[in-house]
């Protein structure tokens, strides 16, 4: 199986990508690049750190290219992280692995390490097969953004925005509502056209007048003095 170390626990490390292909060992996120038919790769390539029973949506885990003879490349994202932290050559590289078909015994041997920006080619047949690291993310679990094609890589072109069909729900809010041309329609209550006059001061009457006419006059008394004759 390959180069062992003396120590029974440790270091924490898995075997490479040909080994693990010929194992089956993470089979539903396998995927093959091929000159007759499939023939280039763009978009993820995770570590085997990722849920391994992932099936339809997941990103693979292993990328074979079928060559199409006894021997083929076998390329894996070396997370160094988990239970593969101590791993000692290619920690959180793109490494690219030659060895026989994958399904029988064969000796297998490291053919390069790739950092982001960095690329590989090898001729298979005709044509020539290339291997480049457009980024790495060592995010959790990690993983590469790689292309792998037999030949020009095709063009990602993306998707155009939709334009929206339907106008925006919320919509912006309204300019200034205009100063009114005519007067308000409720005038303030008019001011009262008479003042009412406060109420008059009572008149004081005067007490009546005196008689104008004096008493009739006093009957005059004529006292007779008898004298008595003698």
């Amino acid at each position: 199986m390959g180069y062992s170390y003396g120590n029974s626990n440790g270091p924490l490390m898995c075997f490479n990508s040909a080994k693990s292909w010929q194992f089956g060992w993470y089979d539903q996120r396998h995927h093959t690049v091929d000159a007759s038919s499939n023939r280039a790769y763009l978009g993820k390539l995770v570590s085997i750190l990722d849920n391994p029973n992932i099936v339809g949506t997941g990103d693979p885990m292993i990328i074979k290219i079928e060559t199409g003879t006894s021997t083929d490349y076998f390329i894996n994202f070396n997370r160094k992280t988990g239970f593969n932290s101590e791993t000692q050559e290619g920690g959180n590289q793109v490494l690219i692995t030659v060895a026989g078909e994958g399904n029988n015994y064969s000796e297998s041997n490291l053919q390069a390490k790739l950092n982001a920006g960095q690329a590989w080619d090898a001729t298979v047949g005709t044509e020539t097969v290339t291997v480049t690291v457009n980024a790495i993310n060592l995010i959790g679990n990690g993983f590469a953004d790689v292309d792998i094609c037999f030949g020009q890589c095709p063009v990602e072109t993306p998707a155009p925005t939709a334009v929206p069909t339907t106008s925006p729900t919320n919509r912006p809010t309204a300019g200034p509502i205009a100063v009114p041309t005519t007067s308000p329609t409720n005038r303030p209550t008019a001011v009262p056209t008479t003042t009412k006059a406060p109420t008059a001061v009572p008149v004081t009457k005067s007490p009546t007048a005196s008689p104008t006419k004096s008493p009739a006059t006093s009957a005059t008394i004529n006292v007779f003095v008898g004298v008595e004759a003698g």
